[in-house]
Parts: structure tokens; C-alpha cells; sequence
């Protein structure tokens, strides 16, 4: 789910920002201040417009690579994680894969000076939708993600009598119970 979350945010980052926002000639013109006035002092901003070339750069150095990590974390994780014979082991590897997805934040409150951390707080990026409407549509849309996350799942382990993308079982059949019920049965007995 923690890959799911981090491709919606690349697809609401590309809707907002590359498709939404205003194209200008140069970027003198792309904050807007907002109606809110000062809070604590420090005035907000609204990216209202980028130039072409900031907005192809964005996309080439900031979302296509964000994406492209997204993306082979969730096939190298799941490679992983289904690899994992333990329990323990399982729940370790999985905060493993979720630090390597967050490294991007802790490389940031690290590396950046803090009035340039203020001065991203206080600019704002526009939502695709100003309001987003109560609706059944929006709910399904939601529930889509969850779907798409579960469909994943399947694809990747494959159902009983069909494998999936998975190559780490090999000829997995679905058909470990009968083999293993004896030695489970030794193994956790009380």
C-alpha cells in the first residue's frame, strides 16, 4: 500500500502541477500571493504558473525518477518479502522497504537549510480540483487505489493453478499444505 500511496502522490503531483498550472514565459510572474494575509509573519504563496522548461524539468528530474523508484521498489520489494521465510524476518524486510521509500524525507530535513524549509511551507501548490466534491465518485475513485493494490497482489503471487509474475517460487502449485502439515504440527506442538 505504501508504494500505491507514493504513485498517487506522483499522479496528483503531475495532474497539479505539469497539467494544471498555467504555462507562462518566465517565472517572474509564476507565485501568487494568497488571500490568506501573513501567518506568523511569513507570507504564503500559490505556484500559479511555470515556465515550459521548469515544467519538463519537474517532470524529468523529479517525477519520472520518484516514479521509476516507486516502481521497482514495489517489484524488486515483493520479490523480496515473498522470499522471506520468517515472520520476524517479514515484518523487518517490509520496514526496510518503507525507510528506503522515505529516505527522500530524511535526506531533506538533513540536508536542507531551514529557511529554505520555511520558505517551502509557505508556498503552496494548487490542487487539480479546488473542492472536491461529496460524491459516489469520489469514493469509488478511492476504493480504486485499494483494488489496484490488491489486484497487484494477485498478479504478482498468482491465484491456485495459475502462477503469477513471481519468480521466486518457481512451479509453485499451491500445494505445500499437505507436505507441511506433519512438520508444522511437530514443530509447534505444545
Amino acid at each position: 500500500l505504501t508504494c500505491v500511496a507514493e504513485i498517487r502522490k506522483c499522479k496528483d503531483l503531475l495532474e497539479s502541477l505539469i497539467l494544471q498550472t498555467e504555462t507562462c514565459e518566465d517565472m517572474s510572474r509564476c507565485l501568487v500571493d494568497t488571500d490568506d494575509g501573513d501567518i506568523d509573519g511569513m507570507r504564503r504563496f500559490v505556484i500559479a504558473r511555470l515556465t515550459r522548461s521548469m515544467k519538463v524539468t519537474l517532470t524529468l528530474t523529479v517525477l519520472v525518477p520518484r516514479f521509476s523508484i516507486t516502481c521497482y521498489l514495489l517489484w524488486v520489494g515483493c520479490r523480496w518479502l515473498l522470499g522471506t521465510t520468517d515472520f520476524s524476518e517479514l515484518i523487518m524486510n517490509s520496514v526496510a522497504l518503507e525507510f528506503i521509500l522515505r529516505l527522500k524525507d530524511v535526506i531533506y530535513l538533513a540536508i536542507v537549510p531551514r529557511r529554505n524549509m520555511i520558505d517551502l511551507e509557505n508556498t503552496e501548490i494548487r490542487p487539480t480540483r479546488p473542492h472536491e466534491p461529496e460524491s459516489l465518485t469520489v469514493l469509488i475513485g478511492t476504493m480504486c487505489w485499494a483494488l489496484l493494490a490488491a489486484l497487484w497482489v494477485l498478479l504478482y503471487m498468482g491465484v491456485p493453478g495459475h502462477n503469477g509474475l513471481q519468480t521466486v517460487l518457481r512451479h509453485y502449485q499451491w500445494d505445500v499444505q499437505p507436505v507441511c502439515t506433519a512438520w508444522v504440527a511437530q514443530r509447534f506442538a505444545v
